[in-house]
């Protein structure tokens, strides 16, 4: 329901804006905490929303999460184009 606000539409997240209608992304973080979660609408008008967390007790390795969020958002776009 935040997908609409101004706010959420700044910052793409992982996601590339120009493969979207729409993209809306609310990320967090903290020791050991990652979320991406990431909203978008496709070109064709199709909704998606894609929510990805890692907990751990070390520090999250970022280079192994975004790549993953990063396929699953082309292959949005891919599926729909």
């Amino acid at each position: 329901s935040v997908a609409a606000l101004p706010l959420t539409q700044l910052n793409p997240g992982v996601a590339d804006p120009a493969d979207f209608f729409r993209v809306s992304y609310k990320g967090g973080s903290d020791r050991g905490v990652l979320n991406l979660t990431t909203q978008v609408v496709t070109k064709k008008g199709e909704t998606y929303c894609v929510s990805a967390s890692w907990n751990d007790t070390r520090d999250v390795p970022l280079a192994q999460l975004v790549p993953l969020v990063q396929a699953t958002l082309q292959l949005l776009k891919s599926s729909s184009s």
